[in-house]
């Protein structure tokens, strides 16, 4: 049996978490930002996330983190540790709204709203 590798699969893991964002957060995050709206987006965000990577390859273990931000006057400091297979296992960053490039920008969708992901991937 071939070992599963999360670089094999890697583009297509993020394309889901790209598409998971796009087609939540302009339609959630689209009024002024409230803390109560930002803490279901983050659970419906998580949740969504580990559905849609589970039915997309179902061998890896999933650990998804949703992070949403005020956009102004907002700081934020993470920190981790991991401990995997570098040559099997592998973390996915994503951020709303995004430039295909990666790079964050301003979003008439979203304009009060920033939203952060973390997914760690493991065999």
């Amino acid at each position: 049996m071939q070992e599963l590798k999360f670089d094999d699969h890697r583009q297509k893991l993020e394309n889901v978490v790209r598409n998971t964002l796009a087609e939540i957060v302009p339609e959630k995050c689209s009024g002024k930002y409230d803390k109560d709206t930002a803490n279901e987006v983050c659970e419906e965000i998580a949740l969504k996330l580990a559905q849609n990577l589970q039915e997309t390859e179902k061998r890896f273990k999933y650990s998804v983190h949703a992070i949403v931000l005020q956009k102004d006057q907002c700081a934020l400091n993470i920190g981790s540790q991991h401990l995997w297979n570098p040559d099997t296992d592998g973390q996915i960053n994503a951020s709303y709204p995004m430039l295909s490039d990666g790079k964050i920008r301003g979003s008439d969708d979203c304009p009060h709203y920033q939203v952060l992901v973390i997914v760690d991937v493991s065999a």
